[in-house]
């Protein structure tokens, strides 16, 4: 098991044992990766998608585990945050849903943080922003001009290798990403941590 599939279950034991002791946008586009898909209102879908073998695996049991996990950490935090929408295993791979409420849960979920936030709203907590960001003519642009000059536009800032798809069109990209559409940005294997992309709006 490896990959994201291995965090879900990770998570699963990590938070079960932190409770149990006191401690978007929708699109068309059929999934065919791990992906990350982020509302206007910043609610986050993440899915699974990887190959399962059925034979050193038992999609129920991961399915209990995420669960239990799911379970846990709206316990611990207070409401309906992360729902497991579906685990089901085709053609020998995964798909395994999950909607949270905010990137926040998504990052203290998963322990992989990730940013869904304003260009001012990210200088305000004192982030760093990377440089390297190119725009659509696949120019480099300058990150200290981006945070005066772009202060209202949404950012994402994502330490998960996993395609993002995103509310509005993709401005500027981290330069080892590539856009697979307007609203998709496809990072490469060997891309380098984190993914950032700033939007335009």
């Amino acid at each position: 098991m490896a990959g994201a599939l291995q965090v879900v279950v990770m998570m699963g034991v990590l938070c079960c044992a932190l409770v149990f002791s006191g401690c978007g946008r929708k699109t068309e586009e059929p999934v065919t990766q791990t992906t990350l898909t982020i509302g206007a209102d910043g609610r986050v879908q993440y899915e699974i998608v990887e190959s399962f073998d059925q034979s050193y695996y038992d999609v129920e049991e991961l399915a209990r585990l995420s669960e239990e996990a799911v379970a846990a950490y709206n316990m611990k935090n207070g409401g309906e945050r992360v729902q497991l929408v579906r685990t089901e295993v085709t053609d020998g791979m995964l798909h395994m849903v999950l909607d949270f409420d905010s990137a926040s849960d998504f990052s203290h979920f998963g322990f992989v943080s990730l940013t869904y936030d304003t260009v001012d709203g990210v200088r305000q907590n004192g982030q760093t922003v990377p440089s390297g960001l190119i725009d659509a003519k696949g120019e480099t642009v300058s990150t200290a001009e981006l945070m005066v000059e772009e202060a209202n536009r949404h950012i994402i800032i994502s330490q998960e290798p996993a395609q993002l798809r995103t509310p509005y069109k993709i401005r500027y990209h981290s330069a080892d990403t590539e856009l697979t559409s307007s609203h998709i940005a496809t990072p490469a294997e060997d891309t380098t941590l984190p993914i950032v992309l700033i939007l335009d709006k």
